[in-house]
């Protein structure tokens, strides 16, 4: 999963749990956008991302709405 380009859904609710983790505040600017999962370790929390973000937050794949694979295949 590292280094995949996804795609954040757009439809996220702020403080709503979505797998192990809810969406913080600092996320909401992320929604809808295409990002870069990190090469830094998953864990059972979830995804670090790439594309600047400064919040350290962990996305866990029920925030993610596809990836650019699948989109083109």
């Amino acid at each position: 999963k590292a280094r995949d380009r996804v795609k954040i859904r757009s439809d996220l609710i702020l403080y709503d749990i979505y797998g192990t983790n809810s969406v913080a505040p600092t996320m909401i600017p992320y929604l809808g956008r295409w990002v870069t999962i990190s090469n830094g370790e998953h864990n059972y929390h979830g995804y670090y991302i790439e594309n600047g973000d400064e919040s350290n937050c962990q996305w866990t794949e029920e925030m993610f709405e596809s990836n650019l694979y699948d989109e083109i295949y």
